[in-house]
């Protein structure tokens, strides 16, 4: 019987809470420990950066132009946590798809995901965005009632620079020369994925909140210098013991070309502890 999969070299690390004072007190001690965690929690696009990377290894540029993700946060990842990144190309399908997981000392996993490099262009996979209110003017504190779904939220814009696309790779720890190969250079993958947060906090001032999952397609590389719009709409909102969730529909454009689109799951009004 033939080899199913194939094991990629695991990648070893310790979590690095790079969010701490960001405006999501969910990151830092206090904000998460008033909700029961022990203490600040690791991003989940941070530990997607730290995912992404046996992939690239293994797939280069191909898989950065054209990708189909879904990746899921299980468990909370705090500063100083030994990681332990596993991933598996399955054979049969030609070995075009991989399979990572992220696991704490002792084996107890915190995340996974699944990703396809496409041999063409995916296709849509999140509504365009229209009509979004004015992009300009004070946000409003988090108001529950204020998500509605098919309402999209105000755009933003971004302008990714070299230099921070460098940061955010030291930051995951990610010493890839992909990132610096090309000119203008590919943005990391997490970055990206960070857009669809800050899309959440560009339209409100949120209380703490969670990422959990995210559905990402991916239609062509992104690069350092692009001018970039990021638009998000709810899709679906519902509550769930005491956590309030929302399903987000966000594209991420440049050049007035979508680019990516995510379908970007989060638990919007974490529930307090009893």
């Amino acid at each position: 019987m033939g080899q199913s999969q194939e094991q990629s070299a695991p990648l070893s690390l310790r979590a690095r809470n790079i969010s701490i004072n960001s405006e999501n007190a969910i990151h830092n001690d206090e904000g998460a420990r008033a909700l029961g965690y022990a203490g600040g929690l690791v991003s989940g696009v941070t530990v997607y950066g730290y995912m992404v990377q046996p992939v690239v290894n293994r797939f280069g540029a191909g898989w950065l132009e054209r990708n189909a993700t879904r990746v899921a946060f299980f468990k909370p990842v705090y500063d100083g946590d030994p990681l332990t990144i596993h991933a598996e190309t399955p054979l049969e399908d030609g070995g075009r798809r991989m399979i990572v997981t992220a696991a704490k000392a002792g084996g107890e996993h915190v995340a996974r995901m699944e990703t396809e490099m496409c041999s063409s262009a995916p296709g849509r996979d999140s509504p365009a965005v229209r009509d979004a209110s004015p992009a300009d003017g004070e946000r409003p504190p988090f108001d529950w009632e204020a998500v509605v779904v098919g309402k999209p939220f105000r755009p933003l814009k971004w302008s990714p620079i070299e230099g921070e696309n460098r940061k955010w790779c030291e930051s995951v720890m990610d010493d890839s020369p992909i990132y610096g190969s090309d000119t203008p250079a590919p943005l990391h993958p997490s970055w990206i994925l960070q857009q669809a947060n800050n899309a959440i906090s560009h339209q409100f001032r949120m209380n703490p909140w969670l990422h959990v999952s995210s559905r990402i397609v991916t239609r062509r590389v992104l690069r350092v210098g692009e001018d970039v719009t990021i638009e998000a709409v709810p899709l679906e909102k519902w509550e769930k013991r005491g956590n309030r969730y929302a399903l987000l529909g966000v594209t991420i454009s440049a050049s007035g070309e979508p680019v990516l689109h995510i379908r970007h799951k989060a638990i919007l009004q974490v529930a307090k502890p009893e």
